[in-house]
């Protein structure tokens, strides 16, 4: 999977963290709520373009473990994110999954290099690799 990102979006929550990067701008929001109801599943999908998004719960008691999720725009690559890598560039992030490369170019702000490389670390933890260029 390959595009330009216009849309970073991340969380970093109690019960979890996670990171967005979509082709297209997130132009919804609970003001506008209603557009999005009126459209087809199809035109809703079409609006939102590729993405790919990645996800950790966390455990919620000592018996349990963490959760962790890989998600994209193409449905048949959804699954549990193991043996991966990820590379982060100030302009491109690059994740090596089994025999899949989500090659995914960006301009994020300052800020949101920053965020990234923090909710990065925490959603990695030891299930991966991560490889943070600065420069």
């Amino acid at each position: 999977m390959k595009f330009y990102c216009q849309d970073i979006s991340f969380s970093d929550e109690e019960f979890g963290c996670s990171i967005s990067l979509s082709e297209n701008r997130n132009e919804y929001n609970e003001e506008n709520a209603d557009k999005i109801l009126k459209m087809s599943p199809s035109k809703v999908a079409e609006s939102i373009g590729q993405y790919i998004s990645i996800h950790r719960s966390y455990a919620e008691d000592e018996f349990e473990k963490d959760y962790y999720y890989f998600e994209t725009s193409d449905d048949t690559r959804s699954e549990e994110l193991e043996n991966f890598k990820i590379e982060l560039y100030p302009t491109r992030f690059l994740m090596y999954q089994d025999n899949d490369i989500h090659d995914i170019h960006f301009k994020p702000s300052k800020d949101e290099f920053s965020n990234l490389k923090k909710i990065l670390k925490k959603i990695i933890n030891d299930r991966g690799e991560l490889i943070i260029h600065d420069q």
